[in-house]
């Protein structure tokens, strides 16, 4: 049987989904604990704009 490959493309932007996924998720650690956050929880503290930005930032995601 001949072995499926994946294209580069596809590839590379897995891996940026990958990161804005990290990013929204976990990558933001707080100071002195153990406890991370994603950018999703901080852009929230914005009334209106951040949870605009957060559903923009998923339409990407899911697109």
């Amino acid at each position: 049987m001949k072995k499926a490959s994946i294209p580069i493309e596809h590839l590379a932007r897995l891996r940026r989904i990958r990161g804005l996924a990290r990013l929204m998720d976990t990558a933001l650690r707080v100071p002195g604990t153990r406890i991370s956050r994603g950018a999703d929880s901080v852009l929230s503290l914005v009334p209106g704009v951040g949870d605009f930005a957060a559903a923009a930032i998923s339409l990407v995601i899911v697109k």
